[in-house]
C-alpha cells in the first residue's frame, strides 16, 4: 500500500512538472531562405562589428562548385554576393571545398581546395562586395583540407595537409594582410606527426 500511494505521488509531481515544462515558450524567427537551388556547408565569421555567412553552390549536373556570402554592413544593410568563386569541378560525392576568416581589420579571406592540387585564397578588403583571387604555390602533391584561421595580430595563417610519399604532412603559410602569402612550410609542432 506504502508502494502504492509512494507511486501515484511521484507520478502526481511528475506531471506537474512537465506541465511547467510544455507552458514555457521558446523563441525562435521563423526562417527565411537565403539561397537559391543547392547549397551545403554554411560558414560564419565575424570580426565583433559585422557577420558573413558563406556557402556552397553546387551544380549537380555540371559537377560543379561555386561559393557565395551574405553579410550585414554596420548600418544593418544586408547584400549577398552570389558566386564569388568558382565553379570548381568536383566528381562524385560533393565536397567540403573551403574555409572563411575574417581579421580584426575587416580583412575577409576564403581559402578554397579549387583542384587536387591547386589552393585558391581569395581576399576582400572592401567587407565582401569584391573578392580578389590571390596565387598559392603549386605543388606536385595533393591538397586536403585547408584550414584559414586570423591571428589575434591581425594576421592569417593557413594549414593544409599536403600528401608526401603515400601520407600526409601538415604544413603552414601566413599573410600579414589575406592578399600575400608565404610559401608553405613544414608546420613544426606536428612535423613529426606523419599520417
Amino acid at each position: 500500500v506504502k508502494r502504492g500511494v509512494l507511486f501515484a505521488l511521484s507520478v502526481a509531481v511528475f506531471c506537474t512538472s512537465v506541465s511547467r515544462l510544455s507552458a514555457l515558450t521558446m523563441y525562435w524567427e521563423d526562417p527565411v531562405r537565403i539561397t537559391e537551388g543547392d547549397a551545403r556547408f554554411p560558414r560564419v565569421v565575424t570580426d565583433g562589428k559585422k557577420t558573413w555567412v558563406f556557402w556552397e553552390e553546387i551544380d549537380t549536373k555540371n559537377e560543379t562548385i561555386e561559393l557565395s556570402c551574405r553579410y550585414t554592413d554596420t548600418d544593418g544593410t544586408v547584400r549577398t554576393n552570389r558566386r564569388f568563386a568558382g565553379p570548381f569541378p568536383y566528381s562524385g560525392r560533393v565536397p567540403d571545398i573551403y574555409s572563411a576568416a575574417v581579421s580584426k581589420k575587416g580583412t575577409v579571406v576564403v581559402a578554397v581546395l579549387s583542384g587536387k592540387r591547386t589552393l585558391s585564397i581569395f581576399a576582400s578588403s572592401d567587407g565582401g562586395a569584391r573578392f580578389t583571387e590571390v596565387k598559392i604555390p603549386h605543388y606536385d602533391e595533393p591538397f586536403v583540407a585547408p584550414q584559414i584561421y586570423a591571428t589575434e595580430r591581425g594576421t592569417f595563417m593557413l594549414f593544409v595537409s599536403l600528401g608526401q610519399n603515400d601520407s600526409f604532412a601538415m604544413y603552414a603559410a601566413v599573410s600579414p594582410d589575406g592578399f600575400s602569402w608565404s610559401e608553405f612550410s613544414p608546420f613544426l609542432p606536428a612535423d613529426s606527426q606523419v599520417n
